[in-house]
């Protein structure tokens, strides 16, 4: 949450405000703070890092507390979770953290476990197509993500025409009207708790955003076979 605070910039600008009435270690930090939440929970001279992370927990409540208790810090929170869970919805890039420049370096959380616990698969580590080998083989994802978007947009159409339509709405079961009604909204959800409380990134929507195709399949799969039993009738 500190991190995420950081991302928001919420973190600093409550600092400005509080540290003259409040001797938060982490106040000598306030002017030099990372400029992300990934840097301020791994560089290594990070206010977290330096504190220390069991030293830091209750200073770090208390703060969190002031910032959600306070009108000012809590209006630009929800100002900032509501603009980033609608760019979280449309993060839905297929691969996303896969693949890095950054785990090559020793400050990555990756790169400092396998140097410490399995140092004689280094090589390996620092060869492996995530970290961009000698011979270029990154891991690519651009046609899987074309299909994807693909995908998304078609089902996204689909689901409008199927229920958003009334002679289409009337062919189309209670059950799966219930259905597609909450995976879309456990859609919804996930954007707005992981870009609120974490941070906007692409692997943290797509890993639930499928369920919109599976609704479009459902919906095109019941409104065939009502279509198909009404024209057998019909003949």
């Amino acid at each position: 949450m500190m991190g995420r605070m950081i991302d928001n910039g919420i973190l600093k600008s409550y600092l400005d405000d509080n540290c003259s009435a409040n001797e938060y270690p982490i106040c000598q930090y306030k002017d030099s703070l990372p400029a992300d939440s990934r840097a301020f929970l791994w560089a290594p001279n990070s206010p977290v890092q330096q504190q220390g992370w069991g030293q830091s927990g209750p200073e770090y409540r208390e703060i969190l507390l002031g910032i959600f208790t306070s009108p000012k810090p809590l209006l630009k929170f929800m100002y900032t979770s509501a603009t980033a869970s609608v760019s979280q919805l449309f993060q839905n890039d297929i691969g996303s953290g896969l693949e890095s420049t950054w785990y090559a370096k020793p400050s990555s959380p990756p790169y400092a476990a396998v140097a410490d616990f399995y140092p004689h698969e280094m090589n390996q580590y620092l060869q492996s197509r995530q970290n961009e080998n000698l011979w270029g083989q990154g891991l690519g994802f651009s046609k899987q993500n074309t299909l994807n978007y693909f995908l998304l947009v078609v089902s996204v159409f689909i689901i409008s025409l199927g229920l958003g339509l009334k002679e289409n709405r009337a062919l189309i079961s209670n059950n799966l009207k219930v259905t597609a009604v909450l995976l879309l909204s456990g859609v919804v959800i996930n954007a707005a708790v992981t870009a609120s409380l974490a941070n906007v990134y692409d692997r943290l929507q797509s890993r639930i955003s499928w369920v919109i195709v599976l609704i479009a399949l459902l919906i095109l799969i019941q409104l065939g076979k009502r279509l198909h039993h009404n024209t057998v009738k019909l003949f």
